[in-house]
């Protein structure tokens, strides 16, 4: 499933309309979707269904992390709480890094949803660790 593109316009100040100037066409389409995609990646919060308010992804421990990550991709934990049509988007536009596009998504289901993605559950590291044995919790 693909996105329709959309045409961008908005108010640059005047060191940014002096720099997208000066670049080529190409180079500002990439310049601008960085940008928003660092932007998304900073909004990023998750539920960790632990009685807590959501915090954001970026604040987690690697091993949180991954927690999340396997709750979006685990099937048997997901159930129907992943949003197929996000999910979607996200692997299309993926990345080598599973954080950046865990975080993506979870950006984005905040945006659709106007609420955090709450996970099922997270494992105890000794759990973790015991099903997951090549597994470093702080790589």
């Amino acid at each position: 499933m693909s996105t329709t593109k959309r045409q961008l316009s908005f108010y640059a100040e005047s060191d940014v309309d002096l720099y997208l100037s000066l670049v080529g066409i190409g180079s500002k389409t990439a310049i601008l979707n960085d940008a928003i995609r660092n932007r998304i990646i900073t909004d990023a919060i998750v539920d960790l269904n632990d009685g807590r308010r959501p915090q954001p992804f970026a604040a987690l421990s690697d091993h949180e992390m991954a927690e999340v990550h396997s709750n979006l991709t685990l099937e048997e934990l997901s159930l129907n709480d992943v949003d197929d049509h996000v999910w979607e988007i996200v692997r299309e536009t993926a990345n080598h890094s599973w954080k950046q596009n865990t975080a993506r998504y979870l950006a984005l289901h905040h945006a659709k949803f106007k609420e955090s993605f709450k996970i099922k559950r997270i494992r105890s590291v000794d759990e973790f660790m015991q099903q997951n044995p090549a597994a470093k919790t702080n790589t």
